[in-house]
C-alpha cells in the first residue's frame, strides 16, 4: 500500500476526498494543540465552514476561548491572502496543517499568513 502519491489534479476535491471518503476518515483521534476528540472528516467539515466548532471544542480546561474558527469566504479577503493571491484550495491546505506538520514546513511560504489564518498559534 501506498502511503502517498500523486496529488489529485483538482485540489480541492482530492482534499475533500482525502478527508471525508478515504478509509479512516471516520476514526476518531485526539488533537495534541486542544486535547479535543475529532475526526478527520469533522476536522475538513469545520474548516471549510460546513458544519460548526462544538461550543466545548473552544474552549481550554478554565472556559476559555482559544480555538477561533475564521471561514474561508473571511480567510479570503485577509490582506495577506489577497496579496498572495490565495486560492480557496490553499486556504483550506493553511488552515487544515496539523500543528506537527508545521514544525516539518516551518519554512513553507504560507506557514508566513498562519497567524491571521490559522485558528491558533504555532
Amino acid at each position: 500500500m501506498r502511503a502517498a502519491g500523486e496529488p489529485h489534479p483538482d485540489l480541492e476535491k482530492g482534499m475533500f476526498q482525502e478527508h471525508c471518503e478515504m478509509p479512516g476518515c471516520d476514526i476518531e483521534f485526539q488533537t495534541t494543540n486542544y486535547n479535543v476528540k475529532t475526526t478527520p472528516k469533522q476536522e475538513y467539515k469545520i474548516a471549510t465552514g460546513q458544519l460548526a466548532c462544538p461550543e466545548v471544542d473552544t474552549r481550554d480546561r478554565k472556559g476559555r476561548v482559544v480555538r477561533v474558527i475564521k471561514g474561508i469566504d473571511k480567510l479570503k479577503e485577509l490582506p495577506e491572502a489577497r496579496r498572495a493571491e490565495l486560492v480557496v484550495a490553499e486556504i483550506i491546505a493553511v488552515v487544515r496543517r496539523p500543528v506537527p506538520m508545521l514544525r516539518v514546513f516551518r519554512f513553507s511560504p504560507l506557514t508566513l499568513l498562519l497567524p491571521n489564518l490559522m485558528d491558533f498559534d504555532p
